[in-house]
């Protein structure tokens, strides 16, 4: 299985919540993240991780799957 790598948008948008937030946990220290150059990257597993051990976070988790169930569901 290879890992995967989001950018903080990506990350932002996955648990619906502004990228500051992702940047903030980052300086804090609760999620770790790379800088191979210019790009700030979270690992995939690291941020699921992240929400799972958050009430609040995996409650933005499931909002956001609703959300884009929502508009997959209007696109069609």
């Amino acid at each position: 299985m290879s890992t995967r790598y989001l950018t903080l948008a990506e990350a932002a948008e996955r648990i619906s919540t502004p990228a500051e937030s992702i940047r903030y946990w980052i300086h804090l220290g609760k999620l770790q993240a790379f800088k191979p150059g210019r790009q700030v990257l979270v690992r995939e597993s690291d941020l699921h991780a992240f929400v799972e051990a958050s009430a609040v976070g995996a409650m933005r988790v499931q909002k956001a799957k609703l959300a884009r169930s929502m508009r997959k569901g209007r696109a069609a």
